[in-house]
């Protein structure tokens, strides 16, 4: 059985979720001199790997320090390659900007380093399961700690960074699943069977609701293929959900028909297999 313990203190911030957003947070809001408090449900910081690139801009070398991204990074080439349904055209562009592609691990420590070096509150295992409300104004947080102890944390400003799943967000009916969430499959391999010095762009497969015969249903979405340098790439498939959840002809799919179509993609899609 829980029992309920209130703590004593109170912070400027109290931030939910300890991956890029909530450690970007913690790290802005303690260099400005004000106290902050990161709760994070997982038993380590940034425990789902998201996107394992971006671009080399100024707020970047402001957070992790200057040049950090392009030490740690493989530095694209700013190609684009757009194909259409089917492959059958095919668009190039370029970005004049860097963007690099980096290891989530290694990315996520340095936050983490920098976070522990400012001394901020970093609370593994704490799952928060409410805001605590007065006056219909959210002034803290309820959660659960490591040992199933609940908890209460209060303070001036609650951000909830925890992402898709963000118990604060769904209370105050932000529209995650109706607006905002776009599911995405995404892995690293070592042995892509182009050859990326050849083909160093990134590639974009554009699949229209209606173009997969074995899944005519199935939402408008884009395959890819990131080259990482040698034979690695990361591959994936983002659904674009913005529009899909309005279309009569889309019948919004589970995680077992994703993986299907994943699954065929990779072996008949032109172009991608």
């Amino acid at each position: 059985m829980s029992e309920l313990n209130k703590d004593n203190d109170f912070y400027n911030f109290i931030i939910v979720g300890a991956g890029p957003a909530g450690l970007t947070a913690s790290i802005v809001a303690t260099r400005l001199g004000l106290s902050a408090i990161c709760l994070e449900k997982g038993e380590i910081t940034g425990p789902k790997p998201r996107g394992e690139g971006m671009a080399h801009v100024q707020v970047v070398d402001e957070i992790l320090g200057r040049d950090f991204l392009p030490s740690v990074g493989s530095k694209s080439n700013g190609g684009r390659v757009w194909h259409s349904p089917g492959d059958q055209q095919t668009t190039i562009t370029h970005r004049t900007y860097d963007h690099y592609f980096f290891e989530w691990r290694e990315f996520i420590d340095r936050f983490e380093e920098i976070a522990h070096d400012l001394d901020v509150n970093i609370q593994l295992n704490c799952e928060v399961i409410s805001p605590i409300e007065k006056d219909r104004l959210c002034m803290g947080v309820k959660y659960r700690d490591g040992n199933g102890n609940i908890k209460e944390v209060h303070g001036n400003c609650v951000l909830d960074c925890s992402g898709h799943s963000g118990i604060i967000g769904r209370h105050y009916n932000i529209a995650y699943d109706e607006e905002m969430n776009c599911p995405i499959i995404k892995c690293l391999i070592s042995e892509a069977n182009i050859d990326i010095n050849v083909t160093p762009d990134l590639q974009f497969y554009f699949i229209g609701n209606g173009d997969l015969e074995y899944s005519k249903s199935f939402p408008q979405c884009v395959a890819y293929v990131f080259p990482l340098g040698n034979k690695k790439a990361e591959v994936g498939l983002m659904l674009r959900m913005a529009q899909a959840r309005n279309m009569k002809t889309v019948k919004i799919p589970s995680d077992k028909e994703i993986m299907n179509v994943w699954n065929n993609l990779k072996s008949m899609y032109p172009g991608f297999k």
